[in-house]
């Protein structure tokens, strides 16, 4: 195990190249901030000694104090932000979140100015970005020096597996989210052992407010900064409980592929044909992805195939799974039980015993149906509107706002959408598409590659 984390440790801690490097380019942006003016602070990992070799992401926020309205705050912010990086000779980009921020890559780092108020206590925030520094104060503050390193191997850990990340694309486990879990255990293998032991509600309350009692989430931290947030709040089940799987099978298993996982090995045509031979129907949705950021993006994917696999089911189509990603196209992919049903379906009416006119008003609308009374109830056979998913889809696609399809989505469905049959999935020389089916299909986790 220790030779196992050492080899971790010597790919994920910055080398003094790096160090220096993202130090020099720090000092270049904030002596540009100053030069105009601006008071800007470093916040996020880098701020923290947390970040993971390889990811050169600088979190550079412009205060504003409190009295400043908020729509002077974005505007202004958005003018700083463009300045600042227009003098490092990039190029900024708009990003809007809860209100918008610059973003921008010069020299090989990902530069992110953002606008936040200037304040005294976190209970006074106006928007999530003002708790940052607040966080960022808080860990410097308690964290002791080789923590730093166990946040690492916990941030590569948790890639590794999948869960890492905020962002809606994995709705996983946040950086300081991380650097609370290390805070409570002092270090990975301490928080490895607990987590495998973990179930739904388990509760941190480093500073002893008492109030995880308030909250109903799957994993519930309370923010030491805020006794009233839970820091993981937006943590999907689904990653909670595959990083409480991993954390057990790690402790039995110390392979390096937890950390660093092997690439998806794409199933054969011959292996896939068999694969699809065995299931009822799969059906994928692929267009191109609407040019939004990707957490809208992903917000948006996941809340569509939520929409769809509804309608699935209300057409009496059952649903064994479904997944979506994003690439040089989007994909949407429904793994139902059947790939066809009769042409008649029976459609329960009123019991026979509620008043006669309900009765009548039933055998009236359906006069041209076959009805009749069993079990105490009347019912009717009635022409089925889909007798196959590509009749439904393709209405979906025709139409994707009447169903309630997210905007973005919906014109890139409007636009061009091919629905991919399996001759279509199998003839198919997409290596992003052969990896999405085999990793749903082969349902095995990132380290069992």
């Amino acid at each position: 195990m220790e030779k196992l984390l050492k080899e971790v440790l010597k790919r994920v801690n910055p080398s003094k190249e790096e160090i220096d490097a993202i130090s020099e380019f720090t000092k270049k942006v904030l002596k540009t901030a100053k030069s105009l003016g601006v008071e800007a602070t470093v916040q996020g990992s880098i701020a923290k000694d947390t970040w993971v070799s390889g990811t050169h992401d600088l979190d550079v926020f412009i205060c504003f104090n409190e009295d400043v309205p908020r729509s002077r705050l974005e505007k202004d912010g958005i003018s700083f932000g463009k300045k600042i990086i227009k003098e490092l000779g990039g190029k900024p980009e708009l990003v809007y979140a809860e209100h918008p921020y610059t973003k921008s890559t010069i020299a090989g780092f990902v530069l992110d100015i953002v606008p936040c108020y200037k304040l005294e206590s976190a209970s006074k925030i106006k928007s999530a970005v003002d708790r940052t520094p607040f966080h960022t104060e808080y860990i410097l503050k308690n964290f002791s020096g080789k923590q730093t390193s166990e946040v690492r191997l916990l941030k590569r850990f948790m890639k590794g597996i999948g869960v890492y990340g905020a962002k809606e694309k994995v709705r996983g486990f946040s950086g300081y989210l991380c650097e609370l879990l290390i805070l409570e255990y002092g270090s990975f293998l301490d928080l490895i052992s607990a987590a495998g032991k973990w179930k739904v509600g388990q509760s941190l309350d480093k500073e002893k407010f008492g109030t995880a009692k308030n909250f109903d989430d799957s994993l519930i931290v309370i923010d030491p900064t805020d006794k009233n947030r839970n820091v993981a709040a937006a943590l999907d089940k689904d990653k909670y409980e595959i990083f409480i799987k991993a954390s057990r099978e790690f402790q039995r298993k110390h392979k390096i592929e937890f950390f660093f996982p092997n690439e998806v090995k794409s199933f054969s045509k011959e292996s896939l044909k068999k694969e699809l031979s065995k299931r009822g129907h799969l059906a994928i949705l692929e267009f191109k992805p609407p040019k939004v950021v990707e957490d809208i993006l992903y917000s948006q994917l996941r809340k569509s195939a939520h929409t769809i696999v509804a309608f699935m089911k209300r057409a009496h189509f059952p649903v064994l799974g479904y997944s979506y990603t994003s690439g040089d196209f989007s994909h949407i992919l429904l793994d139902l039980e059947i790939a066809s049903l009769p042409d008649k379906q029976k459609v329960d009416g009123p019991p026979t015993d509620v008043d006669q006119k309900f009765q009548d008003e039933f055998a009236k609308k359906h006069k041209k149906n076959k009805t009749w009374i069993s079990g105490g109830r009347w019912h009717v056979e009635i022409d089925r509107v889909h007798r196959t998913p590509e009749s439904l889809l393709n209405e979906i696609i025709k139409s994707p706002k009447d169903y309630g399809i997210g905007k973005y989505v919906a014109e890139s469905l409007s636009k061009e959408c091919k629905l991919l049959s399996s001759a279509e999935i199998l003839d198919s020389d997409s290596e992003e598409l052969a990896k999405f089916i085999t990793s749903y299909l082969s349902k095995k986790k990132p380290w069992e590659w």
